[in-house]
């Protein structure tokens, strides 16, 4: 399934260089109007009166992508939190997607600082194409890569749906859940989490190669102070 065309891609948020490569604005405008496009028809499609915001796609720290050629295939977002701060739990990310015996969960595992992943979405013209599926798997293993060499986070957290499968894919990576089929916005969710250092299980051999491939080749433009491990973004 590797494609040698088609590359991991590491996007900031935000853009805060006076300096910037114009490739990095012409990709987060392509991956912004379509995860706008698919999550506007998701929550009309799921009978919500709610719009893609723009402020929850550019708080992100980090926005990965999976680029063929032609098309960006998949998008996954992710912001770090420092969940100690009663403050901060109360960010509408947060205060809307979570509850308090998640947060209870969080104290009791010492989990201070989490890292999110949000949004998954696949191109609508790949979802029900073999390469659409195993690079929704893709981008989220390769998020958990992420999280380890680019963060210094406890955690990784997240409501994760389970009319699409992903609560589930997720319990067999090594997640563990909170609560199980609860209902946010009108969609069965399990709320889960994952540990630093935690046992990563891959579905496959096929997919954990594809993954490390992907991650071998990654193409990384964050802004300076997101480097955390600079050394590791060569």
């Amino acid at each position: 399934m590797k494609n040698s065309k088609t590359q991991y891609i590491i996007l900031p948020g935000k853009i805060t260089s006076p300096n910037v490569d114009p490739k990095v604005v012409s990709l987060l405008d392509e991956a912004y109007f379509l995860w706008k496009n698919v999550w506007d028809s998701t929550f009309k499609g799921n009978g919500v009166e709610k719009k893609a915001s723009p402020d929850d796609f550019f708080r992100q720290h980090f926005i990965p992508i999976i680029k063929n050629e032609k098309d960006i295939i998949a998008i996954h977002l992710y912001s770090i939190f420092n969940l100690s701060s009663k403050a901060m739990r109360d960010h509408s990310y947060l205060k809307n997607n979570f509850n308090d015996k998640f947060f209870s969960v969080m104290e009791r595992e010492n989990i201070k600082l989490a890292m999110t992943m949000e949004s998954l979405i696949v191109h609508p013209e790949y979802r029900k194409t073999k390469i659409g599926q195993s690079y929704f798997l893709a981008i989220s293993y390769l998020g958990i890569q992420l999280f380890a060499d680019f963060t210094h986070c406890d955690a990784i957290i997240a409501p994760v749906r389970r009319d699409v499968g992903i609560a589930e894919a997720a319990e067999k990576t090594g997640f563990s859940a909170t609560d199980k089929n609860i209902t946010l916005y009108n969609t069965p969710v399990d709320l889960v989490y994952l540990k630093r250092n935690s046992e990563i299980k891959y579905p496959n051999d096929i997919i954990r190669q594809q993954v490390k491939n992907l991650w071998k080749e990654k193409l990384v433009y964050l802004n300076s102070e997101d480097k955390l491990h600079s050394q590791r973004s060569a």
